[in-house]
């Protein structure tokens, strides 16, 4: 039998330890530890319930599952399906845990003003988690042009449609192929026939004339290389785009409808034209994770105007894409952007988004707790991983240091995580003080466990070895905490060296309010809306009001949730012993919320400004109240603040994952370490999708365990026994 340690308690690292465990008689050949700092499971993805205050539940951020996480949401169907709850129980269903939600709201600033864009995706069929192969490169190209020319034909933009036809129609400046145009105005002016009824549809076929010939084109099948089938498509598309453009020209400030429909047309078509010149549909999309977003956008002819747009905007925005939380500097490598714009547009199964019907720690990491425990799995919480050894042939990992922070208190055999919460076992926002030894010294000098900056002493430090303690290892801690405690591997392995170096990560900022009034008193979007693109630097943001039953508060209590999420400056932070710096950090998120509430709440919550301040909060509407109502000043807003709930993530295991320009070369895959008993798992493991999200740390503990047990026998969209990409190097792979 072989011991597994798996380090980190994440969604890559639980998800190996699911499908290990998933084996038939796996317990005949593994044994399975987690070791995980502090109290609780979820990484980046952890929350936690404050008594104090309601039972609120309190996040690292706002936290959405999209509706191609297959792989993920295949995994939460069977934990749910395992964990047998009752009918009538809190969540007793992943259909209950997970809710369909199908409007984001985009928002763009145009002539001095937050304009929303909202975009609503319809339903479907499909179920997420279920079967179905993932489209080729090839048969996105035929999607987006499918999409465009329907869009054009269709009711969905039929009103910026209609104002390009009536204004040809009205004396505007004729476009190319003036004959064409001449003889539909003629026509529309004829007494004969129905009042522009005729010209608008002659017209209509004009305007979209080459667009069908590219959709023909594309019908055909994938054009060779060298066959000159691609330039004919191209041109057919550059053709349409010029038509398009004639007639919205001037226009793009004035109108949001013809805006729009420019501006995703040209974003498809730039696209389209870059997977066809860009050896994507040979390569795959790695080809161009080179070069990042934006420019790879501009190289292929789309404006100023789509640059700047909201929709390209949300790719960054959605991946916290700023190098060390720049604003001034977006980096997106432009392969992973473009996999997932698509991903998310075009293969969603149910609906675009699914939002959780508690914390992310309730919903996901609670019930896979619970059915690994009763598997079998060990789970030694309060154990910090500070360093993996190497063997003196550097071949494999030959110690891994763990320092206990805890002992348990006496007549506590085992720590127990989890705490009711209205018939639903959840997580703590703080340790369960009364079962540790130390719980009254941490609770009275207010000792963060999870925190890198603690000042707190471990019990115990010790070296598990190799062949005593364990055989094989899951590294699943975040890519922020590697050069630390995989110093070793780094100091003498080049793809180590290049990972730690080129793969980069963020730090992010969360904030959470709770507010007496609803959402409609508050004049906020209906239908807890999921928003993005907003005002700097919490630039997306969401009504969870639909969290409040979870919660438990008094018959007065709040009404609304908003949270708000947005990337962070900084970068690894002081040594250890600097212990102020989470509380300085803690404050600049603060100060960073009260600015953005007092200058951009307005557009947004337009009933809870004050008069004085139509841009800003007016405090008072903050539960619980504790400021008067119309209060503004300084110490108002600071105390109303301190109140709610503010979140600097920045602890090397919290920062979020890049997917930088030239970086995914430089990532390691899941059963090739370069170390003989050493599996990766996570969202920084190169995977089809190198982004920072669930499905990319999903897929990646998946591979942890297809490489250690041979199974699961189907990764989604992935075979991971094929060949990995060559890295190139000018060392050896162990110096």
């Amino acid at each position: 039998m072989k011991k597994i340690a798996i380090l980190g308690g994440g969604v890559g690292a639980m998800t190996a330890a699911w499908s290990l465990t998933s084996r038939p008689g796996w317990r005949d050949d593994f044994e399975i530890t987690v070791y995980q700092t502090g109290w609780r499971l979820g990484g980046k993805g952890a929350s936690g319930r404050n008594a104090k205050r309601g039972e609120r539940i309190e996040e690292h951020g706002l936290h959405i599952w999209m509706g191609f996480y297959d792989n993920a949401f295949r995994t939460m169907r069977e934990c749910y399906r395992e964990l047998g709850r009752p009918p009538g129980a809190p969540l007793a269903t992943v259909d209950e845990a997970f809710r369909p939600h199908s409007l984001a709201m985009l928002c763009e600033f145009v002539g001095g003003r937050w304009i929303e864009w909202p975009v609503e995706m319809p339903l479907n069929s499909g179920v997420p988690g279920e079967g179905g192969a993932l489209p080729t490169p090839w048969q996105y190209v035929q999607m987006l042009i499918q999409w465009l020319l329907q869009g054009l034909i269709g009711p969905r933009h039929e009103e910026a449609v209609e104002k390009i036809l009536s204004r040809f129609l009205g004396g505007a400046p004729v476009p190319p192929a003036a004959p064409a145009v001449d003889f539909v105005r003629e026509n529309a002016a004829s007494k004969a026939a129905p009042p522009g009824d005729e010209g608008r549809r002659g017209l209509l076929a004009w305007l979209i004339e080459h667009l069908h010939l590219a959709h023909r084109q594309a019908s055909a099948g994938p054009p060779a290389p060298a066959s000159g089938d691609r330039g004919g498509l191209i041109a057919a598309l550059e053709a349409f785009l010029g038509r398009l453009a004639a007639g919205v020209e001037g226009l793009l400030e004035k109108d949001d409808a013809l805006r729009r429909l420019f501006l995703l047309a040209d974003l498809a078509i730039a696209a389209v034209k870059g997977i066809l010149r860009d050896g994507v549909l040979e390569k795959g999309f790695g080809a161009i994770d080179d070069v990042d977003f934006r420019a790879w956008l501009a190289k292929h002819g789309a404006s100023p105007a789509t640059l700047a747009s909201a929709p390209v905007r949300e790719i960054y925005d959605l991946c916290f894409a700023y190098e060390n939380g720049d604003l001034a500097r977006p980096n997106m490598a432009a392969g992973t952007a473009v996999q997932v714009a698509l991903r998310i547009a075009f293969t969603y199964k149910g609906s675009v988004m699914y939002k959780m019907a508690a914390g992310m720690g309730d919903t996901v990491f609670g019930p896979l707790y619970e059915v690994l425990k009763r598997r079998g799995v060990k789970f030694a919480f309060f154990h910090t991983v500070e360093k993996l050894t190497l063997s003196s042939d550097g071949r494999s990992i030959a110690a891994i240091r763990v320092a206990r922070q805890v002992d348990l208190a006496p007549g506590v055999p085992e720590y127990r995580p989890l705490r009711d919460v209205k018939g639903l076992p959840c997580w703590p926002s703080e340790p369960d003080f009364d079962q540790l030894a130390q719980g009254e010294e941490l609770r009275r000098r207010r000792i963060d466990l999870e925190s890198r900056w603690s000042g707190w002493t471990p019990v115990e430090v010790r070296d598990l070895r190799a062949g005593t303690d364990f055989d094989l290892v899951v590294l699943g801690i975040s890519l922020g905490a590697l050069p630390e405690i995989c110093a070793d591997l780094v100091a003498g392995n080049a793809g180590w060296r290049g990972l730690v170096e080129n793969v980069g990560s963020v730090q992010t900022q969360a904030v959470q309010l709770w507010l007496r009034p609803d959402a409609a008193a508050l004049g906020g979007a209906p239908g807890g809306v999921v928003a993005g693109t907003y005002a700097e630097p919490l630039d997306t943001w969401a009504d969870m009001s639909e969290l409040l039953p979870r919660e438990d508060w008094p018959a007065d209590g709040p009404k609304t949730i908003l949270y708000l999420c947005g990337p962070k400056s900084g970068g690894e932070g002081p040594p250890p012993s600097d212990t102020a710096y989470p509380d300085r950090e803690e404050e600049r998120v603060l100060q960073t919320a009260k600015t953005w509430l007092e200058s951009a709440a307005g557009p947004i919550l337009p009933k809870a400004a004050t008069a004085a301040n139509p841009a800003g909060l007016d405090w008072s509407l903050l539960y619980p109240p504790a400021v008067s109502p119309g209060s503004g000043d300084e110490a108002v807003g600071r105390a109303a603040l301190g109140e709610q709930y503010t979140k600097a993530n920045i602890d090397p295991s919290e920062r979020y994952v890049l997917s930088l320009a030239g970086s995914a070369k430089h990532r390691l895959r899941a059963g090739s370490s370069g170390f003989e008993n050493l599996y990766l798992a996570g969202d920084w493991v190169d995977t089809p999708l190198n982004a920072g999200c669930v499905e990319a740390a999903a897929m990646a503990g998946l591979a942890a365990s297809h490489a250690i047990a041979g199974g699961p026998p189907e990764i989604m969209g992935w075979d991971p026994d094929e060949t990995a990409p060559v890295r190139p190097t000018t060392e050896t792979e162990n110096s």
